[in-house]
């Protein structure tokens, strides 16, 4: 796609392959949770989401974590879960959506481990406390790491049948398969601990599992821990060399590279990088996977501007580049800043209101995009005729208010307490 601003933002808009499909662009939405899902399925809020992203031209897009079995970590219904036929549908028409705009979509598989709240399916690579929950997972036997491997099975063979473009499969966060890889909480005594080819072997198993459902021409990624940002656990050295093990096979088409642990408080809470952090704060992290492996590496975090993302596929740190908050702020962060109107889009400031709305299982809400989250159909546009309206206050709220009021045909008028008093 040529970009209207000369050739400002040639890295973003250079097309890269990943097994065989395109991708139009080098900037991406990765996997996270709108809060849109209608009892665990796609829905048209969810379909609707994705399909105005995909229509700024990103070059491809993933569902938040979706469990393999059921979960009571996704029980509220506003999240995807994947656990029968009841998806496939939904996938059809997100995938029909999603193609229909030129983009690409895929599904992020997971079982979340140690991160579970409650009952006997509280398991992890070895026994974990969650400072999160409260509560110990207890390692799981083998047998419950075969069945599992086949759920993701399962669960790749629905993504397949719904049409998606391919799936991710998160080994990060101190999900289940993050505590095979890392050495904090895999402490295990059998085939699937020790060494790297033993940390690394449940991992590939069930990638084997989801590439062997999906076929050889779907995309295959794998989201790992640059660094689980706690004393002991994956550092970046370190998740350089488990990167090259687990593409090592060829099953693997990109490595998708984050931070943190989510059972530690800390390191849960970092790997959304608020306000303060520095931005693009985890390329360091992909800079050091890309010295490991040869296929395309993916950064994320605090990546604000589409001027920050091509500055860092220029300096090579990275090869895609990942933009969650920035487009939920803006979907429209692509073309209007390719237009070369980069400073009328509305930048995520990192309040992390989107963070703290998903943690209270409430849809998505955006402090700089109040459209986020609302039913559809729900618009201004042409609703005034003519109308007038007074707005109270001139704060963020009320400036808002007014400018929505105006598009929809209002004649507004602004009223304050210092107008009052000043008997205007």
């Amino acid at each position: 796609m040529a970009s209207l601003a000369g050739d400002a933002y040639a890295k973003v808009d250079e097309e890269v392959r990943l097994r065989g499909r395109r991708l139009r662009s080098r900037v991406y939405l990765p996997a996270h949770q709108p809060g849109l899902a209608d009892d665990g399925l796609p829905g048209d809020r969810y379909v609707e989401y994705h399909r105005r992203r995909a229509r700024a031209g990103l070059g491809m897009q993933i569902t938040g974590a979706t469990p393999v079995l059921w979960s009571e970590v996704w029980a509220g219904g506003l999240t995807l879960v994947n656990i029968d036929d009841r998806i496939i549908p939904g996938y059809r028409r997100l995938a029909a959506a999603v193609h229909a705009e030129g983009g690409l979509m895929l599904a992020q598989l997971a079982h979340v481990g140690a991160m579970e709240t409650t009952g006997d399916a509280i398991i992890s690579g070895s026994w974990t406390h969650s400072e999160i929950t409260q509560q110990t997972s207890r390692e799981a036997t083998p047998d419950e790491l075969a069945e599992i491997a086949e759920l993701y099975r399962a669960a790749a063979l629905r993504c397949h049948a719904g049409d998606l473009d391919g799936v991710e499969v998160t080994m990060a966060h101190g999900m289940l398969l993050a505590s095979f890889l890392s050495p904090l909480m895999n402490r295990r005594t059998d085939r699937y601990s020790g060494d790297l080819d033993a940390r690394t072997l449940y991992p590939r198993e069930v990638v084997s599992a989801v590439r062997s459902a999906m076929g050889p021409d779907a995309i295959v990624g794998i989201r790992i821990p640059g660094d689980e940002l706690v004393e002991g656990g994956i550092g970046a050295e370190e998740a350089a060399v488990l990167a090259e093990r687990l593409v090592r096979s060829g099953e693997v088409d990109y490595v998708s590279v984050t931070a943190g642990n989510n059972t530690q408080k800390l390191a849960r809470v970092d790997h959304w990088p608020p306000t303060p952090a520095p931005l693009a704060a985890f390329r360091h992290l992909s800079r050091a996977v890309k010295t490991a492996v040869q296929v395309p590496v993916a950064t994320v975090g605090r990546v604000t501007t589409l001027a920050l993302a091509e500055e860092i596929l220029r300096s090579g740190d990275a090869d895609l580049v990942g933009m969650v908050r920035a487009n939920i702020a803006d979907p429209e962060l692509l073309p209007e800043s390719r237009a070369g109107r980069a400073g009328s889009v509305r930048p995520c400031v990192g309040a992390n209101v989107c963070i703290n709305s998903l943690l209270d299982h409430k849809p998505l809400t955006c402090m700089a995009n109040p459209d986020v989250g609302r039913p559809l159909g729900r618009t201004a546009e042409g609703w005034g005729a003519g109308r007038r309206a007074v707005v109270v206050g001139g704060g963020p709220a009320g400036l808002e208010a007014a400018r929505r009021l105006s598009i929809g045909g209002w004649r507004t008028i602004g009223w304050s307490a210092s107008r009052a008093s000043a008997g205007r």
